[in-house]
């Protein structure tokens, strides 16, 4: 145990020693790079106007403006670096849209439903989402709506899908996996299917993460900013984020797929429809 400890503490110096090695080469090239364009400037300058003080006044001028850009431009990388390192292992937030999109939509969440589906449009060439789901209820039946009229002309097909019970576990369970199985008929494999949890009421949310678990089914939440507090920061779009749900739970990644009309919903379960 100890000697495991100490392989992994020496990896980690190790690793850490190559990256500020490659930050001090950078800095190194870096400052020489800035020290030229300083000089080539300042003789420019010079020739331009031929006042030193005026010249220095504009150099320092400048380098202030170009200061206060660099300071941005690495404050917000830093910033994205540091939503990046708060993901679990089995968390990313760099992956390829998914041919198959379940989403649950809420009454007026709108903007993180819009988010969710935009993240899984082709672009660039790129194929994007071909069938997607918009879980609702009652209450969000209008916000579906919504989103099938905005997306629904962008080469996908959208299908919204009512939720009999929003405070029923076993009623979004049923929902989410009428959606997978009409996913599995369409061709779609389970790796092509994710769904949305991020709408809903708590318990639609434990309904479908209990229904991708037995579909074997990734899962994808948006995670949005929050303040010291652990508040949420308005106007701030969510980032979305997938969750492998079979890595998670140790599943065998060699287990078969179930058939899907075998796991079409029985007419009496309360999702089904």
């Amino acid at each position: 145990m100890k000697r495991r400890g100490a392989v992994t503490m020496l990896d980690r110096l190790v690793g850490a020693g190559s990256r500020n090695f490659w930050h001090v080469v950078l800095f190194l090239v870096g400052s020489m790079a800035l020290g030229v364009m300083g000089s080539a400037l300042f003789g420019l300058l010079t020739r331009w106007r031929g006042d030193s003080t005026t010249v220095l006044l504009l150099l320092f001028a400048s380098a202030g403006i170009g200061l206060f850009v660099i300071a941005v431009i690495l404050s917000a990388l830093i910033e994205v670096r540091r939503q990046g390192t708060e993901l679990e292992p089995n968390e990313s937030a760099a992956f390829e849209p998914h041919r198959g999109l379940v989403v649950l939509v809420s009454p007026g969440q709108g903007r993180s439903s819009q988010r969710s589906i935009e993240r899984h449009l082709g672009r660039a060439g790129k194929p994007g989402v071909e069938h997607c789901w918009l879980l609702y209820t009652a209450q969000s039946k209008p916000e579906a709506d919504e989103l099938a009229d905005r997306f629904g002309g962008r080469g996908a097909a959208f299908t919204p899908v009512p939720v009999r019970d929003f405070a029923s576990i076993h009623s979004a369970f049923h929902a989410v996996e009428s959606a997978i199985s009409q996913a599995m008929a369409e061709g779609l494999g389970r790796d092509d299917v994710i769904v949305d949890v991020t709408g809903g009421t708590k318990m639609m949310t434990a309904g479908a993460t209990l229904a991708c678990a037995d579909r074997r089914v990734a899962i994808q939440y948006m995670k949005g900013k929050y303040d010291a507090g652990g508040r949420l920061v308005p106007d701030v779009d969510p980032i979305p984020i997938k969750v492998v749900l079979a890595e998670v739970l140790g599943q065998p990644a060699d287990e078969p797929e179930a058939d899907a009309a075998a796991e079409t919903p029985r007419s009496g379960d309360p999702g089904a429809g």
